[in-house]
């Protein structure tokens, strides 16, 4: 039976040990095979890829270059290069890294993908698209291709082909909870916010601390005027962990409108803390007060928010209103006239 090198069967054992998470065993291993063979490109590659997973990503790149070195056409070790790159948020050098590794390998799906995935994130979306098609029309069966095709049309604002690009990948992938949220999300943008709570649900029944999908279900429901329903969402939001200005500015919002006015302040005292000045913050906290009657609060609310986005004229309009209620007609009048001026 033929023996194959020393080398590579050393590189096999690294290999081995790398899968099960073994890396200081598996580098040690490669170590042993450059020892042996010092001009070995895979050696190099593969050591490469046990640094990047213990995060020591410039040997990891410092291997691939000596592995392409040794041999020029080794598209593998440029793919490798892409992933890092990515991971170090370098996207553009990604890019680069990723069209070597095509122009040697033409027909390998993956790369595709990954340079797809690159260029979505510097918001090539023309690109992206094209990229994913391509690895499409070499490997039918990437759900993850689907999806992000749905994303970058999404980003596009064609909502029509993101639909189709969604449901195609559910089709592949049933029970992944990030598509399922994400076509929440999208049948809410279009308003149908039944579709969008049944998406929420199968995304939650998979991941039950799913925390963004309760807060984004809460948001289907306060649109849908279940408000008490949308409370408790964004209860169950931040019990999993979810603490954020919208959370607050939302429930605060649910609860004015089943009168929990007080409640709803603390939310925007919550708001408040994460994101103090926030002129949304002061005009939500203005409404609340009004519903309570408390005008003269109203109106201080109404002047912070002023204070923070002098030109949004929702705002004048708004406190002209309260300073009609209270009487003070020369204030009220003033605020109607710059409203109009801003609306012109």
């Amino acid at each position: 039976m033929a023996r194959y090198p020393e080398e590579y069967e050393l590189v096999a054992r690294g290999q081995v040990l790398m899968q099960r998470g073994m890396l200081d065993l598996a580098i040690s291993s490669f170590n042993e095979a450059l020892r042996i063979n010092s001009d070995f490109a895979a050696g190099y590659y593969y050591r490469g890829l046990a640094y990047r997973n213990t995060g020591n990503y410039d040997q990891a790149l410092s291997d691939y270059d000596r592995s392409i070195s040794i041999d020029p056409e080794y598209a593998a070790a440029y793919y490798a290069k892409g992933v890092v790159f990515r991971q170090l948020g370098d996207f553009h050098q990604a890019v680069l890294e990723y069209n070597h590794a095509v122009d040697l390998m033409p027909e390998d799906s993956d790369f595709y993908y990954a340079r797809g995935v690159a260029h979505a994130s510097l918001s090539h979306y023309d690109q992206a698209i094209g990229d994913f098609k391509s690895a499409l029309s070499f490997n039918t069966n990437m759900p993850n291709a689907l999806y992000n095709l749905g994303i970058a049309y999404r980003d596009q604002g064609d909502r029509k082909a993101a639909l189709a690009y969604y449901l195609q990948a559910i089709e592949l992938r049933p029970q992944e909870p990030d598509y399922r949220y994400a076509l929440g999300n999208l049948y809410s943008d279009l308003g149908d916010y039944h579709k969008a709570i049944n998406e929420y649900n199968e995304a939650i029944g998979i991941v039950t601390d799913f925390a963004n999908a309760f807060y984004n279900r809460g948001i289907a429901k306060h649109n849908l005027g279940d408000f008490l329903g949308a409370i408790q969402d964004f209860d169950l939001s931040e019990a999993n962990g979810l603490s954020t200005e919208n959370l607050y500015i939302n429930r605060a919002r649910s609860r004015s409108n089943i009168g929990l006015g007080d409640e709803a302040l603390g939310d925007l005292d919550k708001a408040q803390e994460l994101h103090d000045g926030g002129d949304t913050i002061w005009h939500e906290r203005a409404k609340v007060l009004v519903t309570l009657g408390r005008l003269e609060q109203a109106v201080e609310a109404y002047s912070e928010a002023i204070r923070a986005n002098p030109e949004h004229a929702i705002y004048y309009e708004e406190r002209s209103i309260i300073y009609q209620d209270l009487g003070s007609i020369n204030e009220s009048t003033k605020d109607r006239e710059t409203f109009e001026r801003l609306q012109k």
